[in-house]
This record gives structure tokens, C-alpha cells and sequence, in this order.
């Protein structure tokens, strides 16, 4: 999941840059922390003129009914795990913008998900959405979230978009984008 900065045709060829300069390095390289280093050089490398992107950019085994995910982030909003009994927790995946500075590090960080857990990925269209009580903010996302314990994913998507939306007037200031992966209850 990303961003990157700006509009138009300028952000479209950022975007393009940046979407197959990761699957190409995610092809050699399992870390995520290696492949947004071999991005950041990239885009300074390439384009060098202050553009900028956000990323979270990952890797997922699943197997006896579990996942385990790999993440690394640079700039791009934390993810959040919703676990199958409500809570809610902030994964601490951290690391700066890419395209600004060279050699930076964004440490890879392990998350397992268990039956009925949730990991929700989002843009800052999510948290900056600007409504008539300021920001739509972290904790209201969070409280949206503890109340979406044993939906599907698609349901927490929709419900995460729906409310964003509606918090701001019913139409969206900033691009925004929510990913949400979980493992099925066990039967």
C-alpha cells in the first residue's frame, strides 16, 4: 500500500516507477527492508527532483491455519492488527519517506495473525479526512475497528471506507485506500 505525492501525470509516473521497481526487487529479495532501500536509492537515482512516496510493502507465509507477515514501512501510516476478540493494536512499522534521502532503513517488523485476526492497512486519507469535528483521527479509527471484530475483510473495508466518507460530508479530500487481510475462524 502507498502514496506518493502530488497529481497528475507527474504522480502517475511515480506510481508506475515505484509499483514495478517493487515487484522486481520482491522477486531477489525476501526482505522488505532491503526492497524499500532498493526502492529509495531508485527513485533518487531516477528521478532525484524531491518527489516522494509513502510505502508499506510486505510478505505473507500462511500455513496451520496461521500468517505470518513481514512488513516494512517508510513514511506510509502504520498498519493496525484487529484481533478475533476486538482489541486493537498499532504495528510498530516505522521508517522515512522514500525519495528523499539516501541509505535509509526501514526494519522489518513480524507480525502473526491468528484465526479470526484482521490486519488493516490504510492510507492517510483514512486518519487526516477532515470533517466538521476536525480530523477523522487514530482513535476513531481504532473504535470503527473494535467494533468490526469477526467481520470478513471485504466488510472491514467497506465499513472503514464508509465511515470515512460519511465523516467527511460524503466525499473523500484525499486519495484513500484500506487493505485488509484475515484468517478465517476456526470451525
Amino acid at each position: 500500500v502507498g502514496d506518493v505525492c502530488g497529481k497528475g501525470a507527474e504522480a502517475a509516473a511515480l506510481t508506475a516507477m515505484v509499483r514495478y521497481t517493487l515487484r522486481a526487487e520482491s522477486v531477489h529479495h525476501a526482505s522488505p527492508c532491503d526492497v524499500l532501500s532498493l526502492l529509495n536509492a531508485a527513485i533518487i537515482r531516477q528521478l532525484g527532483d524531491g518527489r516522494f512516496c509513502t510505502v508499506l510493502h510486505g510478505r505473507v507465509t500462511v500455513g496451520g491455519g496461521r500468517a505470518r507477515l513481514v512488513l516494512a514501512a517508510a513514511g506510509h501510516p502504520p498498519p493496525l492488527v484487529l484481533r478475533a476478540g476486538g482489541q486493537v493494536e498499532t504495528v510498530a512499522a516505522a521508517g522515512p519517506l522514500l525519495g528523499v534521502v539516501p541509505a535509509v532503513v526501514h526494519p522489518d517488523v513480524i507480525v502473526t495473525l491468528d484465526p479470526g485476526d484482521a490486519l488493516v492497512c490504510f492510507t492517510d486519507g483514512v486518519t487526516e479526512g477532515r470533517g466538521p469535528g476536525g480530523m477523522f483521527g487514530d482513535e476513531r479509527l481504532v473504535q470503527l475497528l473494535r467494533e468490526s471484530a469477526g467481520m470478513d475483510a471485504s466488510a472491514i473495508v467497506d465499513r472503514v471506507v464508509d465511515a470515512t466518507v460519511a465523516f467527511q460530508g460524503g466525499r473523500s479530500q484525499d486519495d484513500l485506500a484500506v487493505l485488509a487481510l484475515r484468517v478465517p475462524s476456526v470451525v
